[in-house]
């Protein structure tokens, strides 16, 4: 807003939210000598100013905010209030705190693998304790087989049994064959028209990612997550 918009007018006439995040009596505190400090942890922000940051998807600015009286000759004539923007911070912060945890999780699910024998069935245990993390709802892991050079389903979790052998033959390279060794992801699945998309809309799939699984320049077979709650799979995951 332009100051010619603001200048004479109430604060919270003009920032109505004020009062029904009972944020308003921070300044009437403030009129009585007092100061207040806002944290973006318990507050998130002051002012519903936008971000100046495009990349970040939240809607307003991040702000920590400091309101004070203004005193002139020992009394109380107003409020000054000083808000910083903290939301690059925060951003910051929030990325370095997932990939902490993304990083433990993966020592943890190491860890498990190096102590079974049964790998396949691990998997599928470590899958359903992780999908939360991860914000998928199921996954495939299909390997070679050295005699057909095939791909077999080795492990599956979260597809409905009655679908899971729509799944043996890896229907994922039915999209696209020719990716089969490098990362493929499928978005937006509900809006795809093509027969090939039908089997994964029935199993209530509305994205999902294709790895390729190797060691020692090996191509061993891939690894599919699907969720059926997001349409889109970030290239950053």
């Amino acid at each position: 807003k332009k100051l010619a918009d603001v200048a004479g007018k109430n604060l919270f006439t003009l920032f109505p939210d004020l009062e029904e995040r009972k944020l308003a009596s921070h300044f009437e505190r403030a009129l009585q000598g007092e100061s207040s400090v806002l944290s973006t942890a318990l507050h998130h922000y002051l002012l519903p100013l936008p971000s100046p940051f495009r990349e970040t998807s939240r809607s307003h600015m991040l702000q920590t905010a400091r309101i004070t009286p203004l005193f002139f000759e020992g009394n109380v004539c107003g409020i000054v209030v000083v808000i910083e923007d903290v939301t690059q911070r925060e951003g910051q912060a929030d990325i370095l705190a997932k990939q902490h945890r993304r990083d433990e999780l993966l020592s943890w699910a190491l860890a498990q693998l190096l102590e079974t024998d049964h790998p396949a069935k691990a998997v599928r245990q470590l899958f359903f304790k992780i999908a939360e993390q991860l914000d998928f709802d199921a996954f495939l892991i299909y390997l070679h087989n050295p005699e057909t050079g095939k791909l077999v389903i080795n492990a599956a979790g979260g597809i409905p049994v009655e679908l899971e052998k729509d799944f043996a033959s890896c229907p994922f390279l039915a999209v696209s064959p020719a990716e089969s060794h490098q990362v493929l992801t499928l978005n937006s699945i509900s809006e795809r028209t093509e027969p090939e998309f039908a089997i994964f809309k029935k199993a209530g799939m509305s994205a999902a990612v294709v790895l390729p699984l190797s060691a020692k320049n090996r191509n061993l077979g891939l690894l599919c997550f699907a969720t059926g709650t997001r349409d889109w799979i970030f290239p950053e995951e």
